[in-house]
């Protein structure tokens, strides 16, 4: 079994064969164990601007469908890096850059301070999974009405 330390979940790919899409979700059992304990503190940290907005009712399902959202993430630069040879991280770059800009076309106030995790603004991989949640989660703010819209674009029918 493997150690994902304090996490609640997270996902492994494998960089060293240089294919993104290689991966594996992993759970924190011990973490997880108390079902209510856990929705508690989702909703502590939707609150808090930890976690995204979504439904109360679907709190259960935030830390799975961020997780999934690494993966999609993953997926898609895989499909990218066959046209292009950026960097991981710049396609990350590239993807919050896009995103941001459907965002100032749904709202011309937009302000990623006042719609994203601190976790979301500070690394670009973090904001791709928390946009994918809120668009998935029910109340989508503006970064999940664009991710929506920008998965979209790419061909996904991804309607929360």
């Amino acid at each position: 079994t493997e150690s994902i330390g304090s996490s609640l979940a997270l996902v492994r790919r494998n960089s060293t064969q240089k294919n993104p899409s290689w991966q594996k979700l992993l759970f924190n059992s011990y973490r997880l164990r108390n079902y209510d304990g856990h929705i508690n503190t989702i909703l502590k940290n939707i609150e808090n601007k930890k976690c995204m907005p979504c439904k109360k009712e679907n709190a259960s399902k935030y830390v799975v469908t961020h997780e999934y959202g690494h993966m999609l993430e993953n997926v898609l630069i895989k499909q990218d890096k066959k046209l292009s040879q950026k960097t991981f991280n710049e396609y990350c770059i590239q993807y919050k850059n896009e995103i941001e800009n459907i965002a100032r076309s749904i709202d011309m106030n937009y302000d990623i301070n006042k719609c994203m995790t601190k976790r979301g603004i500070k690394n670009e991989r973090e904001f791709f999974a928390e946009c994918f949640a809120n668009s998935q989660l029910g109340d989508p703010n503006v970064l999940g009405q664009a991710m929506t819209k920008w998965l979209e674009r790419r061909g996904y029918n991804v309607s929360g």
